[in-house]
């Protein structure tokens, strides 16, 4: 089943509503939202939004729900009776508070967690929201978010969901970026031999998605999700995994390949990720991936993390009413890797369908069909979910008891980072029952959903000490990846070879029930055959704080559930919670809403 794009909520280093993505009419070159960060180098800013850098984030959230709802009022009147959900996805989430608040800022440390600018933001909705999440799949984030908004329609759950994603401007973000010499000194050139590197932004974009038979701004036709489970930080350069989710949702489309019009890439300008993302391509498209017209709009609106899938698919959008394939800001030789078309104005074409692309940190990839009118696919008939295993309660990573399941070496195990190490133990406990209860597995169709209140606090603080002591030039690269809360996922997918659907939770306390309803998701609209739900919670002292802030208190430690499509446990009820299978262990506690 298809999903009606009904309304949407932007800004960007472009400006703010349509503004922030139009792409332009046929001829027109792409626009210029440039100005600098910190040590010169090129950042996108949203000038139009004034709000201090620890008010950002929640800033830009209310900026982008104000008009979407006020777009949805005006094509749905009755929305506000009708069944909502909300899924948001964020690379950094309150980051941006909490590095000033470590600095010894005035900030109220309830603004600080990851989920605290979705938490106020829920609060502005008129009523409850039936399904809540907040998704942590660092620059796949709203990608994902768009996709788990797909399923719920199709599965029914909801009338109306609201997707997307944001990120604002972290001075510590930049400074890990840069540490890991992942950025350019100057704008980026995405799939050029000269590309350097990404340039950072920062931006939001809501959409508002509803059943297919509603006036529609376009469709989202398909969508898939895949890991590498490769590498915390660098993609698999044979592009298999990518290529996967990309097959995965053309086929959900029912979108035969040669009809993509254009291809919207994840582009980021980096050596790798260009090179792996044109791997993929070729895997796809075969010959024709060489003459695949690509729009890169990272070389225009900076990289918005969070943002970055939901704000791209709404230039597609743009692209779709102008009649254009769109221009990228990107000059030089073309990558000898995928000698692809980046033009430098817009082409007038009847443009009707577009593949939208995401990779991210933790291998994490995903990949939409963007069209103009609706797809012909039937609707999607739920599967039933089983409870298969669950695993002891684990407070550390034992090494040797976790080493028969790797299908990496014990050196490729997290180090220094307690939660991804809490979380590759509990997997690693619930796939050896698993094993001993002969569950057969195809670990190319499992994936993994991490709940967590605390997610990276922890790792945050230690990777701001040496910032605070030494300064941004001395940012830790080894530390960095450990500040997205995308990366235990990452590590469990890593540690034991899992291809399907893998990323991060946690909209409040209640994270473990709210990743068992999302793999539940995952599970029922057929995306994965099993799901690893991981409940972890690592707070040492700096992250307590905020947690202790917002009246959250949650144990540290770990536990997992595997989940089924295939009837080897007992039925999933709908309703059930993490804490039915494992008692009240990190699955209580009461979160405050931060004040907006």
């Amino acid at each position: 089943m298809s999903a009606a794009i009904l309304a949407f909520g932007a800004a960007s280093s472009l400006g703010v509503g349509e503004a922030a993505f139009d792409v332009g009419g046929a001829g027109a070159a792409p626009g210029d939202g440039w100005s600098e960060r910190r040590g010169g180098k090129p950042f996108a800013r949203v000038s139009a939004l004034e709000a201090p850098p620890a008010e950002r984030p929640l800033a830009l959230l209310e900026l982008g729900l104000g008009q979407v709802l006020s777009g949805l009022t005006a094509r749905v009147p009755n929305w506000q009776s009708l069944r909502l959900g909300v899924a948001i996805g964020t690379s950094s989430g309150g980051f941006a508070a909490l590095e000033r608040a470590l600095a010894g800022q005035p900030v109220d440390a309830a603004r600080c967690a990851y989920f605290s600018p979705l938490s106020a933001l829920a609060r502005l909705l008129p009523r409850a929201p039936e399904r809540l999440a907040s998704i942590y799949a660092a620059c796949a984030s709203s990608t994902i978010a768009m996709g788990l908004g797909l399923r719920w329609l199709e599965l029914g759950d909801v009338d109306v969901a609201l997707v997307g994603g944001y990120d604002a401007e972290s001075e510590w973000v930049c400074a890990g970026f840069d540490a890991l010499k992942a950025t350019s000194r100057g704008r980026p050139h995405p799939f050029r031999a000269e590309r350097d590197g990404m340039a950072l932004g920062e931006g939001v974009a809501l959409l508002a998605l509803g059943r297919p038979d509603r006036p529609a701004l376009g469709y989202v036709n398909g969508f898939a999700a895949s890991t590498d489970a490769v590498h915390i930080t660098a993609p698999d350069r044979t592009g298999q995994a990518l290529a996967r989710a990309v097959a995965q949702a053309l086929g959900d489309a029912a979108l035969p390949p040669e009809r993509v019009d254009f291809v919207s890439v994840h582009g980021t300008g980096t050596s790798f990720n260009d090179a792996a993302e044109g791997a993929a391509l070729k895997l796809v498209f075969g010959p024709r991936a060489n003459a695949l017209h690509l729009h890169a709009f990272k070389s225009v609106v900076g990289h918005t993390l969070g943002a970055a899938g939901a704000l791209e698919s709404l230039a597609v959008l743009s692209a779709f009413r102008r009649g254009v394939r769109p221009a990228s800001a990107s000059v030089g030789e073309p990558m000898p890797e995928l000698p692809a078309r980046l033009t430098a104005q817009n082409e007038a074409a009847e443009v009707e369908d577009c593949l939208k692309l995401s990779t991210a940190f933790g291998g994490a990839n995903a990949a939409l069909v963007l069209s103009r009118r609706r797809a012909a696919a039937p609707p999607v008939r739920g599967r039933a979910v089983h409870v298969a295993a669950v695993g002891a309660r684990v407070t550390t990573l034992d090494v040797a008891r976790v080493a028969p399941l790797l299908v990496c070496s014990p050196e490729r195990l997290p180090r220094s980072d307690e939660l991804s190490e809490l979380c590759v133990a509990a997997a690693a406990e619930v796939l050896g029952i698993a094993a001993e209860g002969a569950v057969p597995l195809e670990r190319v169709r499992v994936g993994v959903v991490v709940g967590t209140a605390s997610a990276s606090l922890q790792a945050d603080v230690e990777f701001g000490a040496r910032i605070l002591a030494r300064g941004l030039e001395h940012a830790e690269p080894r530390r960095f990846p450990a500040t997205s809360p995308n990366a235990c996922a990452g590590h469990v997918a890593i540690a034991f070879g899992l291809g399907g659907p893998s990323h991060t939770v946690g909209a409040g306390a209640g994270a473990a029930t709210e990743a068992l309803q999302v793999a539940r998701d995952w599970l029922r609209a057929g995306d994965a055959d099993a799901m690893l739900v991981v409940a972890a919670e690592h707070a040492g002292e700096g992250a307590r704080v905020v947690l202790d802030a917002l009246g959250v208190a949650l144990p540290n430690g770990a536990r997992a559930l595997l989940l089924t499509a295939e009837p080897f446990g007992p039925r999933l009820a709908q309703d059930q919670e993490f804490a039915h299978f494992v008692g009240s262990e990190l699955t209580s506690g009461a979160a405050r809403l931060p004040q907006s």
